[in-house]
């Protein structure tokens, strides 16, 4: 019996362990992020994000570079290449660079070191992950900076704007709701005016389920067989004390 206590024991302790490693063994970078949008205001060509953060932030700059625009181009023999280009109507004047909405600044515009590439196609613009656009804003790795999650815990719930080619913003989106998946990169995407904040990984509450059965398990497992030991050396004292008062009677 504790024999085969032992073997499940160790079968379902392998199996919790061996799912959620498998997954975070795709480690995605979380200074990375893909913003994919759809249901768009008229006239929008990227999204940018927007944060709650004041000139007096460590990590605040007066204006970075433009975004760049990564497009791809079509020659009259149908052959294509590639190029990048700075997204000409993105100044330190353009209206996301100058947004300042309850406290929200534009990310791409104001985080030291942030930058975006944005993928596109003059003629034929690509569909990415079934949305609109697709892009891809990245903040430094040095010491001291967070990476996005901890931009949302720093800074509170990210909210999105949508931004024309003349940097003109066109829309706001309600704050990040979060979302975790297994196997996708950190990302956010709109809808409309709802964003999703989806991260890599597992929920906190899934967190604590996990490590609440991978110890509950082993806790049971060695309850039931303390529980059948006990149950065992009753039964024996038990048979003994009943053969010792046999055996006294005899006499």
């Amino acid at each position: 019996m504790k024999k085969r206590f032992f073997a499940i024991f160790t079968a379902l302790l392998t199996l919790l362990c061996i799912v959620p490693l498998g997954a975070y063994a795709l480690d995605f970078d979380p200074y990375t992020v893909e913003i994919s949008f759809s249901g768009a205001p008229e006239g929008t060509y990227y999204v940018d994000l927007l944060v709650k953060m004041d000139s007096s932030d460590e990590h605040y700059t007066d204006f970075n570079a433009p975004p760049q625009c990564f497009v791809r181009r079509y020659n009259a023999g149908g052959n294509t290449h590639f190029d990048y280009t700075d997204l000409p109507g993105i100044t330190s004047d353009s209206g996301i660079a100058k947004y300042n909405t309850d406290g929200y600044v534009s990310l791409l515009c104001h985080y030291s070191g942030a930058g975006m590439t944005i993928y596109d196609s003059e003629y034929n613009r690509d569909k990415f992950h079934n949305y609109d656009m697709f892009a891809k804003l990245s903040i430094p790795h040095e010491h001291g900076y967070p990476d996005f999650i901890g931009i949302s815990d720093k800074y509170g719930a990210i909210r999105a704007a949508y931004v024309g080619k003349d940097g003109n913003v066109l829309g706001v989106t309600k704050k990040a709701e979060t979302d975790y998946d297994f196997h996708e990169p950190y990302a956010f995407i709109t809808d409309g005016d709802k964003l999703t904040f989806r991260i890599f990984g597992t929920s906190p509450a899934a967190n604590i389920a996990f490590w609440a059965v991978v110890i509950g398990i082993p806790l049971l497992m060695i309850a039931l067989i303390i529980s059948k030991i006990r149950n065992a050396v009753w039964k024996r004292r038990t048979v003994n004390n009943i053969q010792e008062g046999a055996e006294n009677g005899k006499k």
